[in-house]
């Protein structure tokens, strides 16, 4: 009945997906050029066609090192 009420009142929870994430935790660390937002939103976008398995907030902060990470020795 639960379930019911939520998909015909368009309410309930959603899960929280690592593109919804990333953007508050660039500015939290600082990542705020076009640069670092445009890698980490393709890296994101790319591997939405994988299936990873962990929370959104481990891919995002994943994702985030490893970009940090390429930048700083590009």
């Amino acid at each position: 009945m639960v379930k019911l009420l939520e998909k015909e009142l368009e309410i309930g929870s959603k899960a929280t997906d690592a593109e919804n994430l990333w953007g508050r935790y660039c500015s939290n660390l600082g990542m705020n050029s076009i640069r670092d937002r445009n890698a980490v939103e393709e890296t994101l976008k790319n591997l939405k066609k994988f299936d990873i398995r962990r929370s959104p907030a481990s891919v995002v902060a994943t994702v985030l090192y490893m970009i940090a990470l390429h930048l700083s020795n590009g």
